[in-house]
């Protein structure tokens, strides 16, 4: 079952994720935000044209990046 959020959610979402982890301008720490959300970065060969995924198993999270693809991209 798919969930919709509006805009206004999602950028409120956003705003707080941004400030629990510190960050208040740019450069954005993707690293430093999934340190945060106790979710794990793994680079790695994705199929076809996968950018990334995410992946939760119970209380963890794993955010999957495709090396494929450019490093702008990846962020």
């Amino acid at each position: 079952m798919a969930v919709r959020i509006r805009r206004k959610e999602i950028k409120s979402l956003v705003e707080k994720v941004l400030h629990s982890s510190g960050i208040d301008q740019p450069p954005i720490s993707v690293e430093k935000i999934a340190k945060k959300l106790n979710l794990e970065i793994r680079v790695e060969q994705l199929e076809g044209d996968i950018s990334g995924c995410i992946i939760r198993q119970g209380d963890r999270g794993i955010v999957g990046v495709n090396t494929f693809h450019h490093e702008n991209r990846q962020r």
